[in-house]
């Protein structure tokens, strides 16, 4: 504690004057309807000011090192409570790019504070927990999620700089106990050498006291001294060398340095050997063999020893640094991770955004083919041209469905579903074109009720039958099992999940199965053990995101010549299940106006024809700003509006708040090519009518416009 006290006085003054930096710029960049945060924080920092020069004054000698500790540390928590009053007062009148201004200053003092206090985890945790701790509370209670998940970020923020800071913490205890017995080592030698020096002058007596005292000293030490002769072979080694190898050091004594170095590191060290002894003095880290045989890190400095102007062996130090290799290895591994986390985020916004432009490519040829067919006659022979064009198109809608999977990008219509009748009739389906495998299923009595998206279910549960069959080219058997598991926080920790009753689908092939490396990467975009034409490497992937966006998990076991085994784990919900009727591929019309809104000139004229083609007077604008300028103009002459998701400038979400703000009643159908971080679920809990994934074909989008505006049509009541 004495030591955290001066570590903590000596920072005293950086901390204050970053502290009063950053309130000054963030007064500067936030603007505040008062200034009562700044002087708050000002005299706080002021209050800690006074007390270290007193502290570091004579008229303090009087206080003991405890009191000035937890007189610091009240005045840090004072600091920590300044700052926490001040980000709710600048967050109660902030804007967004205030806010996250704001956000970012916060994280990043709070970051900051680890140079200064992180000597005492206290201290650190004085000021950090009443800083962050209130925007933080304030984030997650705000009504925009983006807000919310900053929060959560928040609460994450904080768990790892005080994991960072108790590291460091721990770390400067260490450095200060290491310090500390070098000093004692230090004056011990000091000591030593002005004994040596009396021992000389009195000869034989004080010579056979100094061995004594040399021989205690190399054996107390944390550091293990040795020597070898001219060949390599060890002539002494101190008895310290037991605790850093588990090797007593008789047993080393006559031994080749050679036989006690690890493989990988002996060439290396046989290189350095000879050098060494002829006078090229260095410190050298490599492996040796312990007790067990496995490689233990230390770092040896050696110098010559000469007789007669000859080299005649070498004496060193030899230090145990193998915790410290160990903390560098977890380092690396760390970074390996967040650069793979970093990749993974970038494929995922990468394929979102191929999906978006390729859906609204296939939304073109999907109308212009959906056009030329309204107007062929039954026994055109151009017809069949046109269903093998469609057929294409819904053949390239279900790659951007896996890519809009792995993107994570939303579930647009989730449904209580049945998820046992779901997965029979998908196995069902898939059995049909697949006869050499055969099918058993052992699925729970009772329906198992989930909330999903059920054509992205379809998706994942396809996804998983192609991986089995590729897995038995020459057939095989797949195994259904269903159950419901209640899961606690231990068993959900790894996969950022709330505990609760899950449903638990099991996909078990007799396959060739996977090993390990492949086990660890099944799940990752665009990898495959497929032949080209084979696989795309989307397909797990694409299960993963929408599991994973459906608030569940999925997890895989496999050996190689056993089989495979993928479970997939979705929340339940208590909510009877949606029994969805069918609906006829028809074509229904009207004579209503429509407004459209689309930022590309391609949708906008395919989408105008296939609406005038139904009948519908159409209003088109390009763009959020031109939508809401139709409606401030002819909003009264407007029965529905079709309005698409991702544009520049004012997008489908501001566009939507703004058209219910001038007409709250007007039917808003949404439509997207992809969802960016479940937008589209966002905007449809906030009372949009319905959804149109694209690309959709003219008998879907005649089905969806007349259902709502029906249902508009329909008395209340």
């Amino acid at each position: 504690m004495q030591e955290q006290t001066r570590l903590l006085l000596q920072n005293t003054r950086t901390a204050i004057a970053v502290n009063l930096s950053i309130a000054f710029l963030t007064y500067l960049a936030i603007p505040a309807p008062q200034q009562f945060w700044l002087w708050l924080i000002v005299g706080a920092s002021g209050l800690r000011l006074v007390c270290y020069f007193w502290f570091t004054g004579k008229s303090s000698q009087s206080l003991n090192f405890k009191t000035k500790y937890y007189i610091t540390l009240a005045l840090i928590t004072l600091q920590g409570i300044a700052w926490g009053v001040a980000s709710i007062l600048l967050y109660a009148s902030a804007s967004d790019l205030h806010t996250f201004y704001l956000i970012a200053i916060i994280c990043g003092m709070s970051g900051g504070a680890i140079l200064t206090l992180s000597p005492s985890l206290l201290a650190f945790a004085c000021f950090t927990f009443p800083t962050v701790m209130p925007l933080v509370l304030a984030l997650l209670t705000a009504s925009d999620k983006t807000f919310v998940y900053a929060g959560y970020m928040g609460i994450v923020f904080i768990i790892a700089l005080h994991i960072v800071a108790r590291r460091i913490a721990l770390s400067t205890s260490e450095l200060l106990q290491s310090h500390r017995r070098l000093e004692v080592t230090a004056q011990e030698l000091a000591q030593h050498k002005n004994r040596l020096e009396i021992l000389v002058e009195a000869r034989t007596k004080e010579l056979k006291d100094s061995r004594e005292n040399y021989r205690r000293l190399t054996e107390e030490i944390n550091d293990a001294i040795f020597e070898l002769d001219s060949t390599g072979i060890v002539k002494y080694i101190s008895p310290v060398i037991t605790l850093i190898l588990g090797r007593r050091p008789e047993d080393l004594t006559g031994v080749h340095f050679t036989e006690l170095v690890y493989q990988e590191d002996l060439a290396m060290v046989q290189e350095l050997f000879p050098k060494v002894i002829s006078g090229d003095l260095q410190s050298t880290n490599y492996r040796l063999l312990d007790s067990t045989g496995k490689p233990h890190w230390v770092r040896t400095s050696s110098r010559p020893i000469v007789k007669d102007g000859k080299p005649v062996g070498l004496r060193g130090v030899l230090t145990d640094i193998n915790k410290e290799k160990q903390t560098e290895s977890e380092k690396k591994k760390l970074l390996h991770r967040f650069y793979e986390n970093q990749k993974l985020e970038a494929i995922g916004t990468l394929a979102g955004g191929i999906a978006h432009d390729f859906n609204n490519l296939l939304m073109g040829i999907q109308g212009r083919a959906s056009l030329i067919a309204e107007n062929l006659e039954p026994s055109s022979p151009d017809l069949e041209h046109i269903q093998a064009i469609e057929e294409h198109v819904r053949s390239a809608t279900s790659l951007t469905a896996q890519l809009l999977g792995t993107a994570r990008g939303g579930k647009y219509d989730p449904r209580p579903t049945d998820l046992n009748d779901l997965v029979i009739k998908s196995a069902t389906l898939f059995k049909r074109t697949r006869k050499e495998i055969q099918i058993h299923a052992n699925m729970s009595q009772s329906p198992i009720v989930a909330e999903v998206d059920r054509q992205q279910i379809e998706q994942v549960l396809l996804n998983i039958f192609v991986n089995a069959w590729q897995a038995m080219p020459g057939g095989g058997e797949l195994r259904l099992e269903s159950s419901i598991v209640p899961l606690d926080d231990s068993y959900l920790a790894p996969y950022h999940v709330l505990p609760g009753r899950y449903a638990k689908i099991s996909f078990t092939d007799t396959g060739v199965g996977m090993d390990e490396t492949t086990q660890q990467r099944v799940f990752d975009p665009f990898f495959t053990t497929k032949a080209k034409c084979h696989g795309t490497g989307l397909g797990m992937a694409s299960a993963y995101g929408i599991i994973k966006n459906h608030n569940g998990f999925i997890t895989v076991s496999s050996k190689l010549g056993h089989g495979t085994t993928f479970d997939i784990y979705l929340p339940v919900s208590d909510k009877d299940p949606f029994h969805q009727s069918q609906v006829e591929s028809m074509i229904e019309k009207g004579s209503e106006t429509i407004l459209l809104v689309d930022d590309q000139e391609l949708i906008l004229e395919v989408g105008q024809a296939l609406l005038e083609k139904l009948g519908y007077t159409v209003i088109v604008a390009k763009g959020g700003e031109q939508a809401v300028e139709h409606m401030q103009n002819k909003g009264q002459e407007v029965d529905l509006v079709l309005l698409d998701m991702i544009m520049p400038g004012m997008d489908g979400s501001m566009t939507f708040d703004q058209i219910r703000k001038l007409y709250p009643a007007v039917p808003v159908i949404l439509s997207s090519g992809y969802s960016i971080n479940g937008q589209a679920t966002q905007i449809l809990n906030r009372g949009c009518n319905g959804f149109l994934q694209k690309p959709f074909n003219l008998s879907e989008l005649s089905q969806k416009i007349r259902r709502i505006l029906d249902e508009k049509d329909l008395p209340r009541g």
